[in-house]
């Protein structure tokens, strides 16, 4: 059984398009807002603030927002110094775990701005990451008709986007 690569694109403008929208938040820091767009922003700074978010590692809060619904997933990435190369691959594979778990056909990942997440060899793991993420050898597994995740939508800081 083959499976088309998920589309992996980048986010145009302000606001994020996807289904599930996941947002990384450093510990102790004030969270970047600006790439949710108003509505995404206005859902994150009412949880934050409902649940006393502080960016603690792998703390993760769920909030339903806009219309047909999507929802916003807040994961916890600690200290920005802790951030390793390992931590910054956990909150991706978490990012496409949220996206599965609630049928999402469509991502939005705002993308930290962060030195594991800069660069053209990063833009490219993540890229490659995203595109295989719903690969599953299921030749032996009975045969299911689940939505799968079918685009992806990036949303890169601003002085990345040529790079990405």
């Amino acid at each position: 059984m083959t499976r088309k690569l998920v589309e992996v694109e980048l986010a145009a403008g302000r606001g994020l398009a996807g289904d599930k929208v996941v947002l990384g938040l450093f510990a102790e820091e004030e969270a970047d807002l600006g790439r949710l767009g108003a509505e995404g922003a206005r859902a994150a700074s009412a949880l934050i603030a409902a649940l006393r978010l502080r960016g603690e590692h792998e703390r993760v809060a769920e909030t339903p927002f806009g219309k047909g619904g999507r929802t916003l997933t807040l994961i916890g990435l600690g200290k920005r110094s802790e951030l390793t190369a390992e931590r910054a691959q956990a909150f991706v594979e978490r990012a496409v775990a949220a996206a599965r778990s609630a049928h999402a056909t469509s991502l939005g990942l705002v993308v930290p701005e962060h030195a594991q997440f800069a660069g053209a060899a990063a833009a490219e793991r993540l890229a490659r990451r995203l595109a295989l993420s719903d690969y599953r050898f299921a030749e032996y597994l009975p045969k299911a008709k689940a939505k799968s995740l079918a685009t992806v939508t990036v949303a890169a800081p601003a002085a990345w986007r040529r790079v990405y």
